[in-house]
């Protein structure tokens, strides 16, 4: 099995991709799958392309050579919304939650999205996200680090998604909220066959959830990792100072 290459049916397959920032480039040459139910982990330093790796997944970067499939069709030129309408999550860093709208609001909007019943949706987000319950009156912008990170993936979760692409959820995020949002990733994964794309710094929880590791270098994936493999000493010593 080549680097990056799924071993289960390919959910996601990128093939050459190439992309940047304007005249810039960044990524070059991305080759990587993800399969059905399957849990990739992203490692690397900063400035080394990961973020716009999947703002380029998700359509917000264009792609400038390569090519993106989802679900068996190409959606390398799709817009965003049509990606997530398709079944393309993604919850960037800084979790963009809208600050001055309450919890239930910013949940209702999301909700606006999927053809299922709203409320009864909702409803089912809450159970998923007990934290959030108490909160539903209280604006999104006072809420801790860890809670607004809980209603970005309630949001995300809202349209459905068959796959999720996380940019460094733990970051900011107080200890007690780090191991629920990992538990709650484990429950999404097992209970409704989520595969996940998750960029993250933090070894330990990067380890812990993902099937296999993909280590990124000056826009290319030079590296493939079992988690147990991120424990290496002389891993620890390169990364952990991130």
């Amino acid at each position: 099995m080549s680097i990056s290459e799924s071993p289960q049916p390919d959910l996601l397959k990128v093939t050459s991709l190439n992309g940047g920032y304007g005249k810039i480039p960044i990524l070059t040459g991305i080759n990587l799958s993800v399969g059905e139910n399957e849990f990739v982990g992203i490692l690397g330093h900063n400035g080394m392309g990961k973020t716009t790796l999947l703002r380029t997944l998700m359509g917000h970067l264009r792609a400038t050579g390569g090519a993106v499939s989802f679900l068996g069709d190409d959606i390398t030129k799709w817009k965003p919304e049509k990606r997530a309408a398709f079944g393309l999550g993604y919850v960037p860093q800084g979790r963009q939650i809208f600050p001055a709208l309450s919890v239930m609001d910013n949940l209702q909007i999301a909700a606006a999205r999927n053809k299922t019943d709203g409320q009864e949706l909702i409803a089912r987000l809450l159970d998923d996200f007990p934290r959030l319950k108490p909160l539903l009156d209280r604006r999104g912008g006072v809420l801790s680090g860890g809670e607004q990170q809980l209603l970005a993936l309630a949001r995300c979760l809202a349209c459905s998604p068959k796959l999720i692409l996380l940019d460094e959820p733990t970051e900011g995020i107080q200890p007690s909220i780090i191991e629920e949002i990992q538990e709650r990733l484990n429950h999404f994964k097992s209970a409704y066959g989520i595969s996940f794309v998750l960029v993250e710094q933090n070894l330990e929880f990067i380890r812990s959830l993902s099937d296999r590791v993909l280590v990124m270098q000056k826009g290319q994936i030079t590296k493939e990792l079992t988690p147990d493999e991120i424990l290496q000493p002389d891993l620890i010593e390169e990364f952990a100072g991130l």
